[in-house]
């Protein structure tokens, strides 16, 4: 069996089973991304964003966000990145408010060996809520994956707030390249959280990428 067709097995083997996860999870989460990325210029690309948040088996819109982000890649290993999610929409069942993130950082991607990438990030976030005083929050993120069209990927991330430790998050899936101007990943996370904000949760990932030819990120 060739790569590809062993990776498009593992991506079937992947989707199924986190549409199985409802049978077994009694309370997750899903994010579902649709992203494009444009490039003005050699030197900068945009990034316009939007996802969407369900809960309950699928059942509950819980958030709906959209915004930008604009990378300055003249350097190609050391990103400058800033942004903005405006608004972040979020309902439950007796309240639906809204809020913004602002966000700026560094991303650092490189190849461990000629096929395994990495990418690695430190940003700043300010998150502007009506259910808690505004407060920053401080990321580092990590991810590991091979040069093909099917990959399997690790990634992690760890949060701090001005009080400590945030969260934590964990998860691992599959990222195809459909075709040279589009990707899919697949995904299952899991958050480790501090009681204070609002204890831990899972997550599955589905995310749809369109870009120019060969885009990492």
């Amino acid at each position: 069996m060739s790569r590809d067709n062993t990776g498009s097995l593992l991506v079937r083997i992947v989707f199924a089973g986190m549409l199985a996860l409802p049978v077994f999870a009694a309370d997750f989460q899903g994010w579902h991304i649709l992203e494009g990325i444009f490039r003005p210029n050699d030197s900068a690309e945009v990034l316009l964003h939007s996802r969407w948040q369900t809960r309950d088996q699928y059942g509950q819109l819980q958030q709906v966000r959209a915004g930008l982000t604009f990378r300055w890649t003249k350097l190609r290993r050391v990103i400058p990145y800033g942004g903005f999610y405006q608004p972040v929409h979020e309902s439950n069942a007796d309240r639906v408010h809204a809020g913004a993130r602002s966000f700026g950082g560094v991303e650092m991607p490189f190849r461990l060996r000629a096929s395994m990438l990495v990418t690695t990030r430190v940003a700043w976030e300010r998150l502007y809520t009506h259910v808690r005083p505004d407060f920053n929050r401080y990321r580092s993120f990590g991810r590991i994956m091979l040069d093909r069209t099917v990959t399997p990927f690790l990634q992690n991330e760890v949060f701090l707030v001005r009080q400590g430790f945030h969260s934590t998050r964990t998860g691992a899936g599959v990222r195809w390249r459909m075709t040279p101007y589009s990707t899919l990943d697949l995904g299952y996370f899991y958050d480790v959280r501090s009681s204070q904000w609002n204890g831990s949760r899972s997550w599955i990932l589905t995310s749809l990428r369109f870009h120019p030819p060969r885009h990492e990120r």
